[in-house]
């Protein structure tokens, strides 16, 4: 089959009446969610090493188990009313499904820390693999989140392991730009038209840009944790918890 036409991708890519352009945007959005997620985690953490758990109420993990199980339920019925069916896709609406399954357990159940910190390596190992089709950066990509979502819980200062919530943040941010309906047909007319070196420009370009949004977001949603200065932050633990809870 002969490479598609940067006019054929135009038409493929940016109009709404396509399939192709509604797999692009639902995965865009996804990693859009998933990476605001990653923000509000880590600041919630960082309010607890901050004594100041009261900042984040913890319902952005509601929110994303809601969005990860009805999300895969649509997506599973969308797969199949939309031929032709990507049967390796189902792979991952499993894995996003079991996934929101048991952080509803981890949540109302039973604390299932160690479980979960696999669970959830394996799950974004098997969605990485569901959408190898989506090419050639996507899965290695979402390889890397699952091994720093491993890392995360095995590292040994507890005050800096939070700092993987970043990166995983900044890739996640990457790969939205990168699925955007209106960047794509650039990304593939690069693939279609030129070298390795131009690829992997465009690729630089994808994460300068999950950088800037990622550090943007921080700044919008939660400076009350992340722009609080040291003296800040032991003032307030005088006022409310006394001296001893410095250390």
């Amino acid at each position: 089959m002969p490479p598609l036409t940067w006019s054929q991708l135009e038409v493929k890519e940016l109009n709404p009446r396509s399939n192709q352009f509604w797999i692009n945007f639902s995965f865009s959005l996804f990693c859009a969610l998933f990476m605001v997620y990653e923000i509000y985690d880590y600041a919630d953490c960082k309010a607890k090493e901050q004594n100041r758990p009261f900042l984040h109420t913890g319902a952005h993990r509601y929110w994303r188990i809601g969005v990860q199980g009805i999300g895969s339920i649509i997506l599973t019925i969308v797969e199949f009313e939309t031929p032709p069916i990507v049967y390796s896709h189902f792979l991952a609406y499993f894995a996003m499904l079991v996934d929101a399954v048991l952080l509803w357990a981890d949540k109302e159940i039973v604390p299932l820390p160690r479980l979960l910190t696999v669970a959830e390596a394996l799950m974004s190992v098997l969605l990485a693999l569901g959408v190898t089709d989506m090419g050639r950066m996507t899965t290695p990509m979402l390889i890397v989140v699952a091994s720093l979502r491993f890392a995360q819980d095995q590292w040994f200062d507890l005050k800096e392991r939070h700092a993987f919530k970043y990166v995983n943040a900044v890739l996640l941010a990457a790969l939205s730009w990168h699925w955007l309906p209106v960047v794509r047909p650039i990304s593939d007319a690069f693939n279609f038209r030129h070298d390795n070196l131009d690829a992997d420009v465009l690729f630089l370009i994808d994460i300068f840009l999950g950088h800037v949004t990622v550090l943007l977001l921080y700044r919008r949603l939660a400076p009350e944790v992340l722009l609080a200065g040291d003296a800040d932050v032991e003032l307030y633990t005088l006022q409310h918890h006394g001296p001893s809870d410095l250390s």
